[in-house]
């Protein structure tokens, strides 16, 4: 079966079964495609699907538009009618048989990775997940639905990152979990467990100079960008891991 190629993550894309990225019609029909890909597995109606897209037109007018994009999607991915939608003048629903989509592959890889007693297949599947292209839930967009799922995909990729660490210090593999952490920093700076992460990995590296670097950039940059002290919890690791004394007198 040929599929159809969907990325959430990052810029949003729809590919062709021959891998040719697809532009829209509008801006709203890739919204619409994105929207019935990302909650595949229930219907939607059209009234909410109309209020979502147009929220500033009269009802009649929001539910044309509609119709109008979902014939462009139709007519875009050129399969006969109900093979790719699942309408009737009620509800839309996506054949999900269709398409594989970037995020549906992450969440196949963490049930792996959680079912899984191998260590070694674990790190496998939780690598695969942070060494794709995992740019911002649909970065180009900020309706409400999208930006809420933005945050719980940020919050996957960083602890899925989180974990690695974990797991490759537990096997000693000091310098791997080290750019784990700076991954993980250069995706959220403000993160403080990829700081802390990235102190013990210098800690076990032997580098008590470059953990306390670490710890007081992380203070400075608290308190230069948003004027905020560090949480307890990393005083508290900060402390565990010998990294306070005979500094935080100085600062």
């Amino acid at each position: 079966m040929s599929l159809w190629t969907v990325q959430l993550l990052g810029q949003f894309q729809l590919k062709d079964p021959a891998g040719i990225t697809q532009p829209f019609r509008t801006q709203k029909t890739a919204k619409l495609l994105a929207f019935l890909v990302f909650f595949h597995e229930k219907s939607h109606s059209r009234e909410q699907l109309a209020d979502m897209l147009w929220p500033e037109s009269p009802p009649e007018r929001a539910r044309n538009s509609l119709r109008v994009s979902l014939y462009s999607l139709r007519q875009q991915l050129s399969l006969q009618k109900n093979e790719v939608l699942f309408c009737n003048s009620d509800t839309v629903q996506i054949n999900s048989q269709y398409f594989t989509v970037d995020t549906w592959q992450i969440e196949a890889l963490l049930s792996q990775a959680k079912n899984c007693t191998k260590a070694h297949q674990r790190l496998s599947y939780l690598e695969k997940i942070v060494q794709r292209d995992y740019g911002l839930f649909l970065q180009q967009y900020d309706d409400h639905w999208i930006t809420s799922e933005r945050y719980y995909w940020q919050t996957i990729y960083l602890d899925t990152l989180h974990q690695l660490v974990d797991e490759f210090l537990e096997i000693g593999q000091y310098t791997v979990a080290a750019a784990y952490a700076q991954m993980a920093i250069k995706a959220d700076p403000y993160a403080e467990q990829a700081h802390v992460d990235l102190m013990r990995a210098h800690v076990a590296m032997g580098r008590p100079v470059a953990a306390r670097q670490q710890y007081l950039e992380l203070k400075r940059l608290f308190q230069k960008e948003l004027n905020l002290p560090l949480s307890d919890f990393v005083y508290d690791i900060a402390k565990k891991l010998g990294l306070c004394n005979g500094i935080l007198t100085f600062l």
